[in-house]
């Protein structure tokens, strides 16, 4: 290896960000050699082999864990870590020359074994290999000849890669998104081959600005989205846009996850749950919001739709958008239809859904105000049994370690509040099948407040509220 080919090699840059997942502005960049040097001495080893407990325990409190963990966009180097469509352009820098793949251990080997068979195997053709950040497989890099400057193209050089080096392993197919973060593990003694490099620069890919494939490429033009695919094709799409009238019917689509409640008044379960809310107000001084929450409501809409047409997505986001004190340009609206739907269609696209815990019948009689004050009670207990688990959790800590268990020292390790501390030491965790029988067979004597969610008239519902107060206070 020459001097100039050491230099380029070396400063082949990833985003690195410090504070957890939710920071999305990296902290500064960081080469090969520096992910090496965090690996061996990550300063957050105790966080690290606290997660790997709760793994091996299978709780699944690790994932929560994890979160706070420092990490880096192994694959290239980003101002922000946000590469959706509208925002690809202004966040991504570069691509780093690695490609990222994170690989789960197998039943044959547990992790240690899994990561020495790996080398022994893939040795001479990746860069980077160390034991994951939750100990459940391997974090690899490779780094590949490639000419790479966009999603589309990152993904089909990840499968390429995947299908003719590493067919026998299990890989995380999650891996092979551009910007896919990997958190810095904790690793003595993590394999690196400077040398190692694959040559993908035969590899037939189809480029994101290729005008000549008839294939349809959305990418940003005049703040919106435009077809680089053949001009008859393009004039189709516009022509279909142009066209398109709302009709703001929601007769023939399913706006909400169908939930059979089993007893009279409320289920308390934790059930997969997703729903379209027709009036949502999204906050105007953040652009990124719209444009996120759109994104989510189309994802929602072909989930409980499978069937669905992309104008009855388009009608619904319509009407959403025309509620909006500002609103979303129609033609990055369009866009954005197009191409999130387009991603969904893709073979190998998993849903993430939402859950809810509390469910109340459709034959309940009771009012929304006394919906509220059910839920919020459920949700109080639910938030003192997490906190009793922890005080629990604590004080097991500290007995098995051999110190005297104080509420200083529970707070301490626990991270809660004194406050709390004081309220719930030496509590037991209140059992919520009992509270579910309780507000399903006694009688419920919250006071019947009228419903105002359907009132316009604010002094009308001062005037409801103190005729209430008179009569029933």
């Amino acid at each position: 290896m020459t001097k100039v080919e050491g230099v380029r090699r070396f400063m082949q840059m990833f985003s690195f960000y410090e504070n957890g997942i939710t920071q999305l502005n990296p902290c500064k960049n960081v080469h090969l050699c520096q992910l090496i040097k965090l690996t061996k001495e990550n300063h957050k080893v105790e966080q690290i082999m606290e997660i790997r407990r709760l793994r091996e325990a299978d709780n699944q409190d690790y994932k929560i864990a994890k979160r706070d963990l420092s990490y880096v966009t192994p694959a290239c180097s980003l101002r922000r870590r946000d590469l959706s469509a509208h925002y690809f352009y202004e966040n991504f820098i570069s691509f780093s020359g690695y490609i990222y793949l994170d690989f789960d251990k197998t039943n044959i080997y547990d992790v240690d074994g899994y990561k020495e068979y790996f080398i022994n195997k893939y040795g001479d053709i990746i860069a980077f290999c160390a034991v994951s950040s939750s100990y459940g497989g391997l974090s690899v890099l490779v780094r590949v000849s490639a000419d790479i400057t966009h999603p589309s193209e990152y993904r089909q050089y990840w499968q390429h890669l995947v299908k003719n080096h590493f067919n026998d392993e299990k890989v995380d197919t999650k891996s092979s998104d551009l910007g896919r973060a990997m958190y810095v593990s904790y690793d003595p003694k993590p394999f690196t081959n400077y040398d190692s490099v694959v040559d993908l620069t035969s590899v037939q890919v189809t480029r994101y600005s290729d005008k000549r494939k008839n294939i349809h490429y959305p990418v940003i033009s005049d703040g919106g989205y435009q077809d680089l695919s053949s001009d008859r094709k393009k004039k189709r799409l516009i022509q279909q846009e142009d066209s398109y009238v709302p009709t703001y019917d929601f007769s023939n689509v399913n706006l909400k996850t169908k939930i059979e409640v089993i007893n009279k008044i409320v289920d308390i379960e934790l059930r997969e749950y997703n729903e379209i809310r027709l009036y949502q107000s999204i906050p105007d001084t953040e652009d990124h919001l719209k444009h996120k929450a759109y994104t989510r409501i189309i994802h929602i809409f072909y989930h409980l739709n499978p069937n669905g047409s992309v104008n009855d997505i388009r009608n619904i986001l319509y009407y959403i958008n025309s509620k909006q004190d500002s609103k979303m340009e129609e033609r990055m609206l369009n866009g954005l239809i197009d191409m999130v739907s387009n991603e969904i269609s893709k073979e190998g696209y998993v849903f993430q859904s939402d859950y809810r815990l509390i469910h109340f019948s459709d034959t309940c009689g009771l009012t929304q105000y006394q919906k509220n004050r059910i839920s919020n009670e459920i949700n109080g207990l639910m938030r003192k049994n997490k906190s009793i688990k922890k005080i629990q959790s604590a004080i097991m800590e500290i007995e098995s370690s051999g110190k005297k268990v104080t509420k200083a020292e529970v707070g301490r390790v626990s991270g809660l509040c004194r406050t709390t501390v004081n309220s719930y030491f030496r509590m037991e965790e209140v059992d919520i099948s009992e509270v579910e029988r309780h507000f399903n067979e006694d009688e419920i004597k919250y006071p019947r407040f009228p419903d105002f969610n359907e009132e316009s008239n604010v002094n009308k519902k001062k005037k409801i509220l103190l005729k209430y107060q008179d009569n029933h206070i």
